[in-house]
């Protein structure tokens, strides 16, 4: 009976995600990529919660990176750990970041999971041994301010285990989630409705979702406006050891870690554009540089040509949508 509620469940936000998703003409202000890479553990980092067992508490936690969350500035987020005594206060996830200057009612969430956490230390233990830390850490000549997650507990499961990170990029805005090692017990996954993704929302189920759904090894990216409450999509098993997800904007392209499929040439060109990738291409989207559409394009082949010659000189964005992910590349009209 319960796998059949689930089952329905799943058929229904598939089913809400088709016809959200086919009536919006709107770029996704971030775009997806997985990949595997080491896991690393930080090194002496800042404790968030003074080494101390916590509960139902919310830390301020200033951010040291150049920073923006769905292209507002961050200065300081709220991370919030909850109570195994008490519900979450927000079930959807288990990491609220709420921006210092969220005052209108929009509010912005970066959720990696949304299981209810706990401290797994003993009642009467002074020191935590479920750390939730952060530091601001160099990649080549890029500033990362990483938060950190170790040996943290689900409330209700005295055996479940979770380590992961997320990471916020300077000046790339840039947000990657890093899995550690975790045990969740296949009964708990069974009875989950595992949601990984980001939110912009006004209140009353508004905003712009962003999450993953299928095998948390090889996830499909959903993209929706959405006018209900809840997360569109979930997941059906937890991320490996290794695993990282990382939602980028229009204007981080070009990293050296892009792992893009996507062929795109003659560019530079002056007229017309071929395209191919590896997977399905189901939908073309020229942009400017700073995200506002110009043309789009429904196809549902490998390969696909795209004429381009009525557009002014200068450099543009090709988005490539598969069936997997988005994929974002620089062009250049002549």
């Amino acid at each position: 009976m319960l796998n059949n509620k689930i089952m329905s469940q799943k058929i229904l936000n598939l089913l809400f995600l088709v016809i959200t998703f086919s009536t919006v003409a709107q770029t996704p202000h971030y775009q997806f990529e997985d990949f595997v890479m080491s896991y690393q553990e930080l090194d002496n980092p800042i404790s968030i919660n003074n080494n101390e067992v916590w509960g139902e508490t919310n830390y301020v936690v200033p951010v040291n990176v150049n920073f923006k969350l769905f292209g507002k500035p961050l200065e300081s987020i709220t991370v919030k750990l909850s109570d195994t005594n008490a519900p979450s206060t927000h079930p959807m996830s288990l990491l609220d970041f709420y921006p210092n200057w969220a005052d209108d009612g929009h509010e912005f969430f970066i959720f990696p999971h949304n299981f209810i956490i706990k401290d797994r230390s003993h009642i009467d233990s002074i020191n935590s041994i479920s750390p939730v830390t952060y530091q601001t850490i160099q990649i080549e000549d890029q500033n990362v301010q990483v938060f950190e997650w170790k040996n943290i507990g689900i409330k209700d499961h005295s055996d479940a285990i979770l380590n992961y990170q997320i990471w916020l990029y300077d000046n790339s805005d840039m947000i990657e989630y890093h899995y550690g090692y975790s045990f969740i017990s296949s009964a708990l996954m069974e009875a989950t409705e595992l949601r990984v993704g980001l939110r912009s929302s006004y209140g009353m189920g508004y905003g712009e979702y962003l999450s993953l759904h299928g095998d948390g090894d090889d996830p499909i990216y959903v993209w929706s406006i959405a006018f209900i409450c809840g997360i569109i999509g979930d997941l059906n098993s937890f991320p490996s050891e290794g695993m990282v997800y990382r939602f980028y904007p229009h204007y981080a392209i070009g990293l050296e870690e892009n792992l893009s499929s996507t062929s795109i040439y003659p560019n530079p060109t002056s007229d017309i554009l071929n395209i191919k990738n590896e997977n399905l291409i189901k939908e073309l989207v020229i942009t400017d540089i700073s995200g506002k559409e110009i043309k789009r394009l429904n196809c549902n082949s490998k390969e696909s040509t795209l004429d381009i010659s009525e557009l002014d000189k200068g450099i543009y964005l090709i988005g490539i949508r598969t069936e997997k992910k988005w994929s974002w590349e620089k062009i250049v009209k002549q």
